[in-house]
């Protein structure tokens, strides 16, 4: 993966800025260029899954991948009980097996809708420490989103967080990025490149971030939105999904 990983990577980093700003003064023939390589890209990472998974099924590989894609929302809860449904007794029975089931199934405790977020730490951009309790201080509505620089899907979902945020902090929302990144320059640049205006924080220690255990992150990104308590009141939506919820919320 890390080859196609890398081009993504280099690709967002590199035309970021153009492809956040396609309401903007750019031409809309190169936005649309920009697109459809984009869409190349990651076509070609989503065959390299898809191939690898039809030759790893009913493997623990197999339930590795289930693990990974329940946070990323590719398929549905449903689809992915159906796919585990199939997989052996002796496979269900091991550890890999029942986290699966138990991440299917929502018995996750708190970290499920109605339960509380367990807090976290980590430094700004700017080198200060800043927790999640304290940062909920006076909020109304906050998304919590894990993310990285190196993360795909986390630079193609962005726009749409840049988007929400513009529309709806004026009204109560906010949002505060959490990165498992390990590269400062990566991150920061990111940021930039991205237009995230709102509070990053990141511990710079990759898949050994003290969040992964906690929050049992199988794959990025994955997202919570709280009210000003930490109570979790959805999880892992994107796009038009996250606007209308926020919206449904804000309103009330």
């Amino acid at each position: 993966m890390k080859p196609y990983s890398d081009k993504l990577t280099q690709f967002l980093t590199e035309n970021g800025a153009v492809l956040n700003n396609a309401s903007g003064d750019n031409d809309p023939a190169v936005i649309e260029k920009l697109k459809q390589q984009y869409n190349v890209l990651t076509e070609e990472t989503s065959k390299l899954v898809d191939k690898f998974e039809i030759e790893n099924n009913r493997t623990a590989l197999g339930l590795l991948m289930i693990s990974q894609k329940i946070g990323s929302k590719e398929k549905s809860l449903d689809e992915l009980k159906e796919e585990f449904s199939k997989y052996p007794a002796q496979l269900k029975k091991t550890k890999l097996g029942k986290k699966v089931q138990s991440l299917l199934t929502g018995a996750e405790g708190d970290l499920a809708i109605g339960g509380k977020l367990p807090d976290f730490k980590g430094l700004t951009p700017e080198g200060e420490e800043l927790t999640l309790t304290d940062f909920l201080k006076g909020k109304k509505l906050v998304l919590v989103d894990l993310w990285a620089s190196w993360c795909g899907p986390c630079r193609q979902e962005n726009p749409n967080l840049v988007k929400a945020y513009e529309a709806y902090h004026d009204k109560g929302f906010d949002i505060i990025g959490y990165s498992l990144d390990k590269e400062e320059v990566a991150w920061k640049k990111a940021i930039q490149v991205d237009k995230l205006t709102w509070t990053q924080v990141s511990n710079l220690m990759y898949w050994d971030d003290p969040i992964v255990p906690i929050y049992g992150i199988e794959g990025i990104p994955a997202s919570y939105l709280i009210d000003g308590n930490g109570t979790i009141l959805a999880m892992n939506l994107r796009g038009e999904e996250l606007s209308k919820k926020i919206e449904e919320i804000l309103a009330k």
